[in-house]
């Protein structure tokens, strides 16, 4: 929003032409800037261009996160101007402690969210257990709540496990996401990135010579040797360009994550399980077509038994 006028033009002349394929304009903000005359031309252009709001928690951990900011931002005008849109949270070290407080004061102000760990901090292991308890009382909170649909940090994580359980063919891994296929990433400069993590402006010097050697079709280029007999493989978070730019291959995760995975994991398999008792009871459930049920329960049986007595040693 500090180029507002420069993306207001853009938008603009976006507009005033044809294009062969359907589009939208979205972009990510801090909602600080979003008052007054901007906030008027994105309410008037609302059904054209997209904003989705930051948002991690409580006033309290949303300070912690992003310099005291939480006052500056009008609520109320995202949740009623994009329903539909979520917004995104990041737990941080600082915010960890309470991050059941921070997923409840999310839903209690209307939105729709996706949250993740923060990448590229400290994760020390004696978080470990904070984020145990927490994950639980997140949990049942859904179980409470049974009209909630879950947030994705959950569903994703049964789901791929159960759905890559039943292949064979352990080395058919997915890659976690589309970069340089189903993404690509234009930059002002008229060269063409796999996506913006790959960008100079990301800190990826040569970023374009260097994807022009990769083939992003060959997932043997996105498996990680130490990840390939982990059950969470195929729903542990990857970016590709962030692994890059660490340790100069696309494959190689942060792994001082690893314990954090198999927490949410376990975490997740015990909601779903128990969904699964009483599935007319959870329409989150009950919407699901017999075979992602099936992929449901074969995620929660496997995390189960593989992981859920690692996890409470933790």
């Amino acid at each position: 929003m500090l180029a507002f006028d420069t993306i207001r033009e853009i938008a603009e002349w976006i507009w005033s032409r044809p294009w062969p394929k359907p589009y939208i304009c979205y972009a990510t903000t801090n909602g600080t800037l979003v008052h007054g005359d901007i906030k008027e031309w994105f309410r008037k252009n609302s059904k054209r261009f997209v904003l989705g709001l930051s948002l991690d928690g409580t006033k309290a951990q949303h300070d912690a996160n992003r310099s005291d900011s939480y006052d500056k931002i009008d609520f109320a005008f995202f949740r009623d101007t994009w329903p539909f849109q979520g917004v995104k949270a990041t737990v941080s070290p600082a915010s960890i402690h309470d991050f059941a407080d921070g997923v409840k004061h999310i839903v209690e102000l209307g939105f729709k969210y996706s949250i993740n760990l923060a990448y590229g901090m400290q994760w020390s292991e004696d978080l470990l257990p904070v984020y145990r308890e927490e994950l639980q009382k997140v949990a049942e909170f859904y179980l409470e709540n049974p009209d909630l649909e879950p947030p994705s940090l959950f569903a994703h994580i049964v789901s791929r496990i159960g759905a890559d359980s039943r292949r064979a063919d352990k080395q058919k891994k997915r890659k976690w996401c589309g970069t340089g296929t189903a993404m690509s990433c234009l930059a002002p400069d008229g060269k063409t990135y796999p996506c913006q993590a790959f960008m100079p402006s990301s800190g990826m010097e040569g970023g374009s010579g260097i994807a022009s050697k990769i083939d992003f079709a060959d997932d043997v280029n996105f498996r990680d040797p130490h990840c390939i007999d982990c059950i969470c493989d195929s729903a542990c978070p990857s970016c590709y360009g962030n692994n890059y730019l660490r340790t100069g291959t696309l494959f190689s995760r942060d792994k001082s994550l690893c314990k954090f995975r198999r927490v949410e994991a376990v975490a997740a398999s015990w909601l779903y399980g128990m969904m699964l008792q009483d599935p007319e009871k959870y329409p989150t459930i009950a919407k699901m077509k017999p075979s992602e049920k099936l992929a449901v329960a074969r995620g929660v049986k496997l995390i189960q038994e593989t992981l859920a007595d690692e996890v409470e040693a933790y």
